[in-house]
């Protein structure tokens, strides 16, 4: 691996499964839109774990992510047991 240059980047993937969605009445009430909460945990590398799940285990074996939306199509694309790659990338300074 090669340092990232001042024009580059450096980003790392990892691969989380959605383990809990939930959702609630927005905070205008009534109308408004519905808020979701999905949590998601590291990929598991036990049991019959994909070779592909084992080697993002060794590299992640801990952690959560979690975020609240107003996107519903977000919260469908995502339903409790969805594996997903998450893309993390240093954001640059205005």
């Amino acid at each position: 691996m090669t340092t990232p240059t001042t024009e580059e980047t450096m980003k790392v993937k990892l691969k989380f499964k959605v383990v809990e969605q939930t959702q609630r009445q927005n905070w205008y009430g009534v109308g408004g839109p519905t808020i979701g909460s999905v949590k998601l945990s590291p990929v598991s590398g036990s049991g019959d774990a994909s070779d592909e799940n084992k080697k993002f285990y060794e590299a992640t074996p801990g952690g959560s992510i979690e975020f609240a939306t107003v996107n519903n199509a977000a919260l469908q694309a995502l339903p409790v047991g969805a594996e997903v790659y998450v893309t993390l990338e240093v954001a640059q300074s205005a």
